[in-house]
């Protein structure tokens, strides 16, 4: 009777939770259509301007570092208002490793993997002599370069700052933990994205060896906030929407509760990421308040010597 159990519940998993790889061609899950900053060899500061005048060195980088089964994509109504308020600000889009490809190269990741790219640009932006570099992550992204400046990878002499919009770090949706326990059942999951904007620019098919990596960073992360509480971290802005679907905003504060020089900025949203209005339904002249408020924040921090 317990064999029979359990190859029933194996069953109900196969049917009701697995969905079989399935793109179209202009999905950035498929081989023909890949991230819009992916071929631009000048998306980085670092190629871009290998070789800075004294006074680039003094102006402001921002390493932008977007979230799980995204694309670069997410940083673009960003951007503009970034540089509507201060013009002189460079722009280095990284590309999480195994993203912006395909789905073959996403599944296959590790979130090491997904975070190598993040070093590898602050480093030369430091072994080229930028003295200003700030840091955004969005969601995933945030938590990527989290863990990197707690494992000791990034040259903290030369960051300014770190913005952190819905860090996850606590899943909303507690099902998560389970993935690991039936990732040999269930290969692959699917998002709900329907609409071009977002079957172009994010994933929709998520195969559960990604979301084990995305549990396991997460998990990392938690440890690494519980020792060696005095850090010397450069400051530290969190934004987090009060009822953000999809990251529990008590990540947030064990965050904030962990490392001195880290402050919680808080909003009342329902919105997963509020800078990235391009991709959102029904935007409202709340969420584009919200949106500015974080911007202003930004531009303010970054005024501060």
């Amino acid at each position: 009777m317990v064999l029979v159990g359990v190859a029933f519940v194996l069953l109900w998993l196969r049917l009701g939770i697995h969905k079989e790889v399935f793109y179209e061609d202009d999905w950035l899950d498929s081989p023909l259509t890949r991230d819009i900053n992916i071929d631009n060899p000048n998306r980085l500061v670092s190629m871009s301007i290998p070789n800075p005048t004294p006074a680039q060195k003094l102006q402001p980088v921002m390493v932008l570092v977007h979230g799980f089964s995204a694309s670069t994509f997410e940083f673009e109504s960003f951007k503009k208002a970034m540089s509507a308020s201060e013009p002189s600000v460079l722009f280095s889009n990284v590309i999480l490793g195994g993203h912006g490809q395909d789905h073959e190269a996403f599944r296959r990741a590790t979130y090491a993997d997904w975070l190598a790219p993040i070093v590898a640009e602050v480093q030369a932006l430091v072994a080229l002599g930028y003295e200003r570099i700030y840091m955004v992550g969005l969601s995933t992204g945030a938590t990527g370069i989290l863990h990197v400046l707690l494992d000791g990878l990034l040259p903290t002499e030369s960051l300014r700052g770190l913005f952190f919009v819905d860090i996850f770090i606590t899943p909303k949706d507690t099902n998560l933990h389970i993935v690991p326990y039936i990732q040999y059942v269930v290969k692959n999951t699917r998002s709900g994205a329907s609409r071009p904007i977002e079957t172009r620019h994010w994933y929709v098919n998520r195969p559960t060896s990604a979301l084990v990596q995305l549990l396991a960073l997460t998990k990392t992360v938690q440890t690494q906030l519980t020792q060696d509480a005095q850090r010397n971290t450069p400051p530290i802005l969190l934004f987090t929407s009060d009822n953000d679907p999809t990251s529990d905003t008590i990540g947030s504060d064990v965050v904030a509760k962990a490392i001195p020089n880290a402050k919680v900025i808080r909003y009342e949203s329902n919105r997963h990421i509020i800078v990235e209005p391009q991709a959102k339904r029904d935007w409202t002249d709340e969420d584009q308040a919200n949106f500015d408020s974080v911007i202003s924040a930004i531009v303010l921090a970054m005024s501060k010597k």
